[in-house]
């Protein structure tokens, strides 16, 4: 037998038998909830009717990293981090900024490895953060120094001119090796089937005999080579003709030859502005090279600039283009790298002096930054 209990005056509750048949007690409170009006307790105000919380993530971080280079003295910017699992699948990445600093969000609180990348340096570390606190600051991670091999290919006056591979070495950041000083020589390295097995990275420049070297198809199939697998090179001064033959249609040249002067150059890549802390720097052009008009298809322009030319005209151009070729890339830089300053590095000032055009002499660290990109 089924009661009912309902109001009634004097503050009493009747008592109601209900029909013991089956489903028949089911009806009233059927009706009742059909006629939400007449039983107001059941939609009334109260905590049940809230909106569930977000179940926060269970032994989650917030990792906070900075990446610096082998000396532990200068943050390296624009470095893509990565914390990978067991099983090679990437939890969580990020890319430094300004500062060298990187964060890594809702990372799992587990054994897991830290991975940092630009260019052809890297470093790792195994780490295995605590679920508490949230946000974490883990110890800055370094670049390992002597990594990759850089292979630097020009003849003696040209690594006095531009002396890219000493940048290098003064960052601690490779290990440079001198390379042939003739295109002769250049051209039976680069023909053997592994003259650049080991290098990373190649820097060729200087007045090396250009055409020579043009003209050997196995020596221009290994640089080939090269690229295809991942490899970079940096191209710079009279090595312009290799940028044409590996990338065809990359830039477009002027008739007119470069003369000597500082131009102000604009950095042309926002990134780039932004992780050097100024849009322009101080260029001294050399006389007698090319200049460059426009970027092709597949060109990226780093530094661009207004060049006087030797018969005085004005060209508004590159100065610095990046093509990816293969899985590699070329860097061509149209001016010669300055010898290593201490305190310069692509975070940092300029050099401490303003040039008569009121620019700042600033492309080491342009190029620098172009380098470890590679």
């Amino acid at each position: 037998m089924l009661y009912l209990f309902q109001g009634a005056s004097e503050g009493r509750l009747t008592k109601t038998v209900l029909d013991s048949t089956p489903g028949a007690a089911l009806v009233p409170w059927l009706a009742c909830l059909s006629l939400l009006g007449g039983c107001g307790w059941i939609a009334a105000d109260g905590p049940w009717n809230d909106p569930p919380e977000p179940t926060p993530l269970a032994g989650v971080v917030d990792l906070r990293v900075a990446v610096l280079t082998p000396d532990g003295g200068r943050a390296v910017a624009g470095a893509e981090v990565e914390v990978v699992d067991d099983d090679g699948a990437v939890i969580a990445s990020a890319a430094t900024g300004p500062e060298g600093e990187a964060w890594l969000l809702d990372v799992p609180a587990a054994r897991l490895t830290l991975s940092v990348r630009t260019g052809h340096l890297a470093a790792w570390r195994v780490i295995d953060p605590s679920p508490e606190p949230v946000e974490q600051e883990l110890a800055p991670l370094r670049l390992e120094a002597g990594s990759p091999v850089v292979l630097d290919v020009r003849d003696a006056d040209g690594r006095l001119a531009d002396p890219v591979g000493s940048r290098l070495e003064e960052l601690g950041l490779t290990s440079v090796r001198p390379g042939p000083e003739s295109a002769a020589a250049a051209a039976q390295l680069f023909a053997l089937p592994a003259g650049l097995y080991e290098y990373g990275l190649v820097l060729i420049g200087g007045e090396l005999n250009y055409p020579a070297l043009l003209a050997d198809d196995q020596a221009m199939s290994g640089l080939w080579d090269h690229l295809q697998d991942g490899g970079g090179l940096y191209l710079s001064g009279g090595a312009w003709p290799l940028l044409l033959a590996l990338a065809p249609g990359a830039v477009e040249l002027s008739d007119e030859a470069s003369d000597f002067g500082y131009v102000e150059a604009r950095v042309a890549d926002p990134t780039w502005a932004e992780h050097l802390a100024w849009d322009r720097v101080g260029v001294p052009m050399s006389a007698g090279l090319p200049v460059l008009e426009a970027a092709g298809t597949g060109a990226r322009v780093l530094l661009e600039g207004e060049v006087e030319t030797a018969t005085g005209q004005r060209v508004d151009g590159p100065l610095m283009v990046e093509v990816v070729v293969g899985e590699g890339a070329v860097v061509y830089a149209t001016f010669a790298a300055p010898e290593p300053r201490p305190d310069e590095w692509w975070q940092g000032d300029p050099a401490g002096w303003e040039l008569a055009d009121g620019s700042w002499e600033g492309r080491g660290a342009v190029i620098d930054r172009a380098l470890l990109q590679l």
